[in-house]
């Protein structure tokens, strides 16, 4: 198993012990391929969410993960500066989601 939310017998499963050379992780995508991931300010607190994600899958869970560990991270540097932070300089790249002929997005 490659986590703890992925049982061995689904689409996830890696190889098995008995043909060791043939186990590979091939399903998945670490946060390092993610260009969202690379410029996120709070990627140490969510690092890279679910790798198994993608599409607006993957677009919901970032954003989410995102607002969520922005409290965190906002709350961390209060206790520690006393400080409200009020922004960040540089380009943080968010996901978009992909726009479908059938979905209207805002």
């Amino acid at each position: 198993m490659t986590c703890q939310n992925v049982g061995a017998n689904g689409n996830h499963k890696i190889g098995h012990v008995n043909d060791f050379e043939n186990i590979a992780l091939n399903t998945s995508r670490h946060w390092s391929k993610r260009p969202e991931c690379q410029s996120c300010p709070v990627l140490q607190l969510c690092q890279g969410a679910c790798m198994y994600q993608g599409g607006d899958n993957w677009t919901h869970s970032c954003n989410a993960e995102f607002y969520y560990n922005l409290a965190f991270f906002r709350a961390a540097l209060f206790i520690l500066t006393g400080r409200l932070m009020v922004g960040f300089s540089g380009d943080i790249v968010r996901p978009k989601l992909k726009k479908d002929k059938n979905v209207e997005v805002r």
